[in-house]
């Protein structure tokens, strides 16, 4: 949330004014052509126009104004002098913010749906409703004072009777439909708790309530105001609550039709009329949305709640996985991965345009083929991926490397609901594209924070170790030539058209099943010549499995026939990843060193960085 230097001396200078001087009142005795009592209005239309902003258009391109809004105790200046200096909420007040907005919408039918917000929501809000403050898109709330003194006034001047407070509560709320007069806020303002702080006010004085609107930019249309209340002191106290409308006709800036505006609200008394500051909202007609017509409180970063439950959870736990541990997924990387859209972090996500899902997508699958294999889809998997594909963050969109974004293959229905659940979002708190930040955050079914997947369960082993009696080399007394399994290893090298002819630094293990498992290194595939040599384009990769199974052996390499891979393929260009340790358990896990050689001149150093593990299961027999 945003706030203007501005705003607070203003307030303060208002309500000092309201308190302190005498002969300045709310609500002095009406003229005789005033009717104490008399109806409110529905028929009272207030209009304003604002002198040409030179930064209206920045923000309305996305560049946010103050979450606190307009200094509105000066209605006639505009533009910088208004808008005053920028600050936006702190990581614990957005934490606190969102926290408390998953929570009630979680109490809802939809919980990516507008809060099911009233007066009294307000006022359990962690924001600073005194000045003024937007929970999400389409819940704005207020909570603040306002002092009403009566006076008796006759030709040698006026004498004070009483003073008499009220809590006045704002609540106003985004509006969207596919009827061009639904492209407006409506708000809800209550005057209760009335105290008498001072003498006996007269209770047949008029407070008449209206709202104010000024549109911020020449080119948008005139934001129109309709509703009004016109009560007695006395009538207010029993009928606390009026209705105020602000309207953006259709029309605005761009594509979508943007039109932004400050709104707030007028107290009239006989000789005063005393502002309350409200805030920005923005209108738009988006064809692309569900809904053509809509106006929102857009300063206020939102927040995609993602539930996890049993219709989420697997892309629940890719994304708190992403948002809280980025080094443990894929696709690896030897620098720290940043992985923006936490509420914790600094980076938010933007919803992009229609034209970047597929690349975005395009690359993710890429990454899930390199790392979980050409069927990484069998079992009816999809490839997930977070920054989801539909963000300017996403994987193609956000740039180049694998640093900021993760995939992995998961239930393809978790992923679909996931993905459903964040287009209900874009529509509920209309999301406009290249527009408005937001955060995505994990929740329970609640509305708590979500803490993670969930560790395995049972009984740990503590795993001892036979120590070495001795660091000394041992002697080599007698070499065995052709010892097995040389001879059918040559033989699956000669006659193989595409798997193992030789490799390096092998290791090997019993399968529980009984087959053999061989593990190397730096590995040339086939085919041979036919004199046995091996061709000059024989390719080559830097890990692969050789698995026995009787006399017959399989080779396992990542990426494809046409185009094989590494099994734990780089993170970066001139990288290359070798086996470094194994644990020969029912799945083969290895400890790997990633290595890189100079390729300037004069030397070719080799420079092992870092340990990297993995973990395989082989296929099945």
């Amino acid at each position: 949330m945003r706030r203007t230097k501005s705003l607070w001396a203003a307030v303060a200078l208002a309500f000092c004014t309201l308190l302190l001087l005498p002969t300045v009142s709310l609500g002095q005795q009406l003229p005789e052509t005033a009717t104490p009592g008399a109806e409110d209005t529905q028929s009272d239309r207030i209009t304003g126009k604002t002198p040409n902003d030179k930064d209206s258009r920045e923000r309305i391109s996305g560049k946010a104004p103050s979450q606190h809004g307009p200094d509105a105790t000066k209605p006639d200046q505009h533009g910088e002098d208004q808008l005053g200096e920028l600050s936006k909420e702190t990581r614990q007040q957005a934490r606190e913010r969102t926290d408390f907005v998953a929570k009630l919408r979680a109490k809802g039918e939809n919980q990516r749906a507008a809060i099911q917000a009233t007066p009294s929501t307000c006022e359990s809000a962690p924001v600073d409703t005194d000045a003024g403050a937007a929970l999400d898109h389409m819940t704005w709330c207020k909570i603040t004072h306002v002092v009403h003194i009566s006076e008796e006034c006759d030709e040698n001047g006026c004498d004070e009777l009483g003073w008499m407070k009220f809590r006045m509560t704002v609540l106003a709320e985004g509006g969207q439909g596919n009827n061009p007069e639904e492209r407006n806020i409506v708000a809800t303002v209550r005057l209760d708790q009335p105290e008498v702080i001072k003498g006996v006010p007269r209770m047949t004085d008029i407070l008449h309530l209206t709202g104010s609107c000024s549109d911020l930019d020449p080119e948008t249309p005139t934001c129109e105001v309709l509703g009004s209340a016109h009560r007695t002191l006395a009538e207010w106290q029993f009928n606390s609550t009026a209705y105020i409308n602000f309207i953006s006709p259709d029309g605005g800036i761009g594509i979508d039709n943007i039109a932004e505006y400050a709104f707030g609200f007028e107290l009239k008394g006989n000789r005063k009329t005393e502002i309350v500051a409200g805030d920005y909202f923005r209108c738009d007609s988006a064809s692309y949305m569900r809904y053509n017509y809509g106006c929102v409180f857009h300063v206020v970063e939102e927040v995609f709640d993602l539930t996890a439950d049993s219709r989420t959870q697997e892309s629940a736990d890719l994304i708190w996985t992403a948002q809280n541990n980025s080094d443990k997924t894929f696709p690896v990387s030897e620098s720290t991965k940043k992985i923006p859209g936490s509420v914790n972090g600094i980076e938010t996500l933007t919803r992009t345009a229609a034209e970047n899902i597929s690349p975005n997508r395009t690359k993710s699958q890429s990454q899930c083929r390199l790392f979980f294999g050409e069927e990484y889809t069998r079992g009816e998997r999809q490839c997930d991926e977070y920054p989801q594909a539909s963000t300017n963050q996403g994987a193609r969109k956000g740039g180049e490397g694998y640093t900021h974004f993760a995939v992995k293959p998961i239930n393809g229905t978790h992923n679909r609901n996931a993905g459903t659940d964040l287009g209900d979002f874009y529509e509920d708190q209309r999301i406009l594209r290249n527009q408005d930040p937001f955060y995505v955050k994990v929740v329970n079914p609640d509305g708590s924070e979500y803490k993670g997947p969930r560790e395995p369960s049972g009984v740990a082993t503590k795993v001892s170790y036979r120590q070495c009696p001795n660091n000394d080399l041992p002697e080599v007394k007698e070499v065995e030539t052709k010892a097995p399994p040389e001879g059918l290893l040559l033989n699956y090298a000669k006659n193989t058209p595409d798997g193992w002819t030789g490799g390096d630094s092998t290791y090997s293990f019993r399968l529980p099943d009984g087959r053999q498992l061989y593990l190397f290194s730096d590995t040339f595939l086939g085919p041979l010549n036919a004199d046995g040599t091996r061709p000059t384009s024989a390719k080559f990769i830097n890990s692969s499995f050789v698995i026995r199974s009787g006399d017959t052996l399989t080779t396992v390499h990542g990426g494809s026939k046409s185009n094989p891979k590494a099994l734990m393929p780089p993170a970066i260009d001139n990288r290359w990843y070798w086996l470094g340790v194994w644990s020969p358990t029912s799945v083969a896990s290895t400890i790997s060193r990633s290595c890189s050689r100079s390729t300037e001149a004069p030397t070719t150093e080799l420079n092992c960085r870092s340990n990297g593990s993995a973990t395989w299961s082989p296929p099945s027999t």
